[in-house]
């Protein structure tokens, strides 16, 4: 643990501590509100607020998935969906703990590591570049590849 953390950890168990063994602590940072409620804006559970765009969008976006969620020899016909400079890549985080160890292996499965972008795994420029697919072909090719998909369809919120 690094000493910033260490302040950090204890200060939260005790507020008032301005020095630790015999030496002053930096001064704690302090907002114009310790109210955190205050700081967090309302939720907002529409963005598109016009039915018009919104119907469009929501549209396109059921069929998009649900077309997805058919298998992955579906996907080509998403074709249409992508722009020749279109750009893919996917970035996965993978928490294996006790509560999860029915459902989830320990460690990322082979298939999804080969195509991680994301920082903790993928450490050199040259392996992240190399996992970014662009243009309209090459995307649709790696949405065929990854494994079959179920959406949650009633969670969506536009």
């Amino acid at each position: 643990m690094d000493d910033a953390q260490y302040i950090s950890d204890l200060r939260r168990m005790f507020p008032k501590l301005i020095e630790l063994d015999g030496v002053p602590l930096p001064e704690k940072i302090k907002f114009e509100s310790e109210d955190q409620n205050a700081l967090l804006p309302t939720q907002k559970f529409a963005i598109l607020l016009d039915p018009g765009p919104k119907s469009a969008l929501e549209g396109f976006f059921l069929q998009f998935v649900k077309l997805h969620d058919t298998g992955s020899s579906a996907r080509n016909q998403l074709a249409p969906a992508y722009d020749e400079t279109a750009i893919f890549s996917t970035a996965l985080s993978w928490r294996a703990n006790k509560d999860t160890k029915d459902k989830f292996p320990a460690n990322m499965p082979a298939e999804l590591t080969r195509r991680n972008r994301n920082f903790k795994h993928c450490y050199k420029a040259e392996q992240r570049e190399s996992r970014l697919f662009i243009g309209r072909e090459n995307v649709v090719k790696e949405l065929c590849e990854l494994g079959d998909t179920k959406h949650m369809l009633q969670t969506l919120n536009i």
